[in-house]
């Protein structure tokens, strides 16, 4: 803006959670924005964080959690507003957020305040159901992992994100239950997770080293990880998605060998097998 440079759209995508001052960064977002200018912003959603047990989204890089009850006031304290919303299904669900200096909405933000207040999204009872949740995925997932390992099946990791490290040392698990953690950002190779001090390698590990069980950490990204593993699951490997609930993705039934009929005993057992 001192330079005279002003802008029809700014578009900040999963960057209000990370930031410090924030009441100072939307001052400066307010400030270069045209007076029909239009703020776009997507935050993970604190109702799908809760409902879904989403408690690896919580971790040091996180500052904020948002509800659209919490960003319809944080924009109003600096005059903007929420002028649209749209609920997506990215990062287990998020929001996006239209903001701008009029505040006529388009007629999707009331219904889902309304939808909030509902659920009660601003009291301690709605978020104290992220503990319960929290609980039962990590006795779920213990309970399948001892299964594997007792059959003595090798279990290993995909996905080396922040969020792993937070799932990783709530539900207690490390090297006595995994064998290693793929990871296809050549920078985390070679390195080692926190806490748990489990190896990161490449791709190729899987190939060369035979994991019966793939955990799939980065369980927000697990439907593309699964497709571009499919020769893995052909080969009768099989997935386990963590969250919103412990679930066994089984292999094709020709490639099945009679070491994963106990863990598909206890797959069914949490609910989860499809």
């Amino acid at each position: 803006a001192d330079n005279g440079v002003m802008a029809d759209v700014f578009i900040g995508t999963n960057v209000l959670a990370h930031v410090a001052d924030l009441m100072g960064f939307l001052k400066g977002v307010k400030r270069i924005l045209k007076p029909d200018g239009l703020a776009i912003f997507e935050v993970p959603w604190l109702v799908d964080m809760v409902r879904k047990g989403e408690f690896d989204t919580v971790y040091h890089q996180h500052l904020f959690y948002f509800s659209l009850t919490s960003l319809v006031l944080l924009m109003r304290s600096v005059d903007l507003a929420v002028v649209g919303v749209e609920h997506i299904s990215i990062h287990g669900g998020s929001l996006r957020v239209v903001v701008g200096h009029d505040p006529m909405e388009d007629g999707t933000v009331s219904p889902l305040l309304a939808k909030e207040a509902a659920m009660g999204v601003s009291s301690k009872g709605f978020i104290a159901g992220l503990e319960s949740k929290a609980r039962r995925i990590r006795c779920d997932l213990r309970g399948l992992l001892e299964e594997f390992n007792s059959n003595g099946m090798k279990v290993a990791a995909y996905g080396a994100a922040a969020k792993a490290t937070t799932f990783l040392a709530y539900c207690g698990i490390g090297v006595e239950e995994l064998e290693f953690v793929v990871d296809l950002n050549a920078f985390k190779q070679g390195k080692m997770m926190i806490g748990s001090r489990l190896p990161i390698v490449p791709l190729e590990a899987i190939e060369a080293r035979r994991p019966e069980v793939l955990l799939i950490l980065a369980w927000n990204f697990a439907d593309e990880i699964m497709s571009q593993l499919s020769s893995y699951a052909e080969a009768g490997g099989r997935f386990v998605v963590p969250v919103p609930e412990v679930r066994l993705i089984e292999p094709p039934a020709a490639s099945r060998s009679p070491a994963f009929e106990t863990a598909t005993l206890v797959g069914n057992a949490i609910g989860g097998t499809k």
